[in-house]
């Protein structure tokens, strides 16, 4: 589960999307569907999408299903929205629309393919509708792939991917949303604003695809997530500031949680060729190592570096092959937010 975005006035705590008094009972969106439970607080919280809501004075959970061509769900949720003091709207794909071999006729699907990677255009219009009634409103998305949030990430305070989170996935949601658990996660794939971003979809060569051989700028980072808390980096450094392909250097940083409550950071280890005579990725993901630190806690993690894990397929000469030349190692929170960087020179390959 990842968190992408919120409230930038928030940053440290998860107060700006935190709904008080809710009973963890809530979290539990689906098996409490048309089922009423008293909270001991005035807060009417809207939660829409295939977990529905709506409430006065007792939180009453409804099964708003937003179908793909709208229809009156949207009006059902828009009528929510408009009493809650807070929207969870949860939107995305399902395993209907998304897959191999499928009979979907619908704007931005082809057979199971997709043709673009934004929201349905029910659910688009949906979320920009309720985002201008003013209310404080959080975004879930839940899918299989990638989507394309572009309106949301410049007007929605807050955004979860979910991805599709299973039978519990209402109470781990919840938990995120209410504050409970700090978030860790990262994101397995690059996020795209749009499919003209990547080449067609017949053309197998990876050249513009994915962290390691796109040049533009994501909507999302590969291996991007954000926490509750903030984390510094220091002092990266090696073993050695030589390495050949039959041995091993260890890298190492130092990690403090600069911010107000525990967390986990993912630390990861990025390489890249600076000075390579082939064509190199732009960067290469060597490893990661997910900490747990207490406020003001610092931890040092190491990560093992061999010569081989920097080797390249020579197709002419049918083998792996390691490169004499400069390396750069980085430490970083994203494929895309490194922190630190040092070089090290690879020798005695022939």
């Amino acid at each position: 589960m990842n968190l992408l975005r919120q409230n930038q006035q928030h940053q440290n705590s998860p107060t700006a999307i935190r709904v008080e008094g809710l009973t963890k009972r809530f979290g539990d969106l689906e098996a409490l569907g048309g089922v009423d439970f008293e909270v001991p607080t005035g807060t009417v919280l809207g939660v829409l999408g295939p977990n529905g809501a709506g409430k006065t004075t007792t939180v009453r959970i409804l099964t708003t299903v937003l179908t793909a061509d709208g229809g009156s769900a949207s009006v059902l949720g828009l009528d929510v929205a408009r009493q809650a003091d807070v929207v969870v709207l949860c939107v995305g794909l399902t395993a209907r629309l998304e897959g191999e071999e499928m009979r979907v006729e619908i704007e931005g699907f082809q057979g199971g393919d997709r043709t673009r990677i934004d929201l349905p255009a029910p659910q688009e219009r949906l979320l920009e509708r309720i985002v201008g009634l003013g209310k404080p409103t959080v975004l879930v998305l839940m899918s299989g792939s990638a989507v394309a949030v572009n309106w949301a990430q410049e007007h929605v305070p807050a955004i979860l991917e979910a991805w599709y989170p299973g039978q519990a996935g209402g109470s781990a949601i919840a938990d995120v949303l209410f504050g409970d658990y700090n978030p860790a996660g990262r994101l397995p794939v690059t996020f795209y604003h749009s499919v003209a971003d990547i080449p067609p979809f017949e053309d197998y060569r990876m050249a513009g695809r994915t962290y390691r051989f796109f040049d533009g700028v994501p909507l999302y980072p590969f291996a991007y997530g954000l926490s509750y808390t903030t984390f510094g980096y220091d002092r990266l450094r090696t073993s050695g500031d030589t390495l050949r392909g039959d041995d091993t250097v260890t890298v190492s940083v130092d990690v403090t949680n600069t911010g107000p409550r525990a967390g986990d950071e993912v630390v990861q280890l990025y390489v890249r060729y600076p000075r390579s005579a082939v064509s190199r990725p732009k960067r290469d993901l060597r490893g990661f190592r997910r900490v747990t630190l207490r406020s003001g806690e610092t931890q040092t993690v190491a990560f093992p570096l061999a010569g081989r894990a920097l080797a390249y397929w020579d197709p002419e000469a049918h083998r792996w092959v390691v490169e004499n030349g400069p390396v750069a190692v980085e430490l970083g929170a994203s494929s895309a937010d490194i922190r630190l960087q040092k070089e090290v020179t690879v020798t005695g390959q022939h």
